[in-house]
């Protein structure tokens, strides 16, 4: 019991409050593997997930460990396939509550709506998705997949078109597959006003491409100088928490921050 008070404690702080953001993370309560699950989330507690992409269908990590090293991760969800003319019908139909989730709300009755047509945008098992991750764990869903599906609920808190995006749709595709159900009169009032902004764009002259203009003549040249200290930021903020190996992260950073400032010198130095 004292788990599971835990981790609703941990999943409120690291995720909000959303409704969506819960439910998109009701499938990783303890269970067989609480142990990777406890792993999982002390990993994203402490921001050891990067997110490499989110795409349609899937997103990709890389998990960094404590003790150094690191995991390559992906996780996947199953398109919507031919019910994306349906999801596309009910936004259509609710167009109030369409634009609340463009805006980044997801009304909680358009979810509704979705469900009671047998539309699931949330996962609502393991077997929604599929996933993979390099560290050849023996547990069915490794510490690794859990902790970069926590990070990926932070991202969904922030942006519910995410759902839908790992489904398969990006936002473009959903608002033209939403404007074919909408009445027709609306949608060509919505053409016209495109139309009319493209005409009214300004046309290049490709004659005077090269042309600087006259913005140019104010502006001021210097010498570029390096700076005496380019790691003084990472003075100023201490150690990091990770290491890897037997090195401090922050020492590593500032080492190619050092190389890649006299790099730049050089370079602009030569170019003159």
């Amino acid at each position: 019991m004292m788990r599971n008070n835990t981790y609703e404690k941990t999943r409120q702080q690291l995720l909000g409050e959303s409704w969506w953001t819960a439910e998109f993370l009701s499938m990783m309560r303890p269970g067989k593997d609480t142990s990777q699950l406890v792993k999982g989330r002390r990993l994203a507690e402490r921001g050891q997930v990067i997110i490499k992409g989110i795409y349609q269908g899937g997103a990709e990590s890389v998990v960094l460990e404590a003790i150094g090293g690191s995991h390559h991760t992906a996780i996947w969800l199953m398109d919507l396939e031919d019910d994306w003319e349906v999801v596309y019908r009910i936004f259509a139909a609710n167009q109030d509550l369409f634009s609340k989730l463009l805006s980044g709300n997801y009304c909680r009755e358009l979810d509704e709506m979705l469900k009671e047509a047998r539309i699931h945008v949330i996962p609502a098992s393991l077997e929604d998705l599929d996933y993979r991750c390099d560290c050849e764990s023996d547990h069915h869903t490794c510490s690794h997949i859990v902790a970069t599906y926590l990070a990926l609920g932070n991202q969904v808190n922030a942006d519910p078109l995410l759902l839908f995006l790992l489904r398969g749709k990006t936002r473009d595709e959903i608002i033209a597959g939403v404007s074919q159900y909408v009445n027709p009169d609306v949608r060509e009032e919505v053409k016209q006003v495109e139309k009319n902004q493209t005409e009214e764009d300004v046309k290049p002259d490709l004659t005077r491409y090269y042309d600087p203009g006259t913005e140019f003549e104010t502006v001021q040249y210097r010498d570029v100088q390096p700076s005496k200290d380019v790691t003084a930021c990472f003075s100023r903020l201490g150690p990091s928490p990770y290491k890897l190996g037997k090195v401090n992260l922050s020492d590593h950073i500032s080492g190619t921050y050092s190389k890649a400032a006299k790099y730049a010198y050089e370079r602009t130095d030569k170019e003159e």
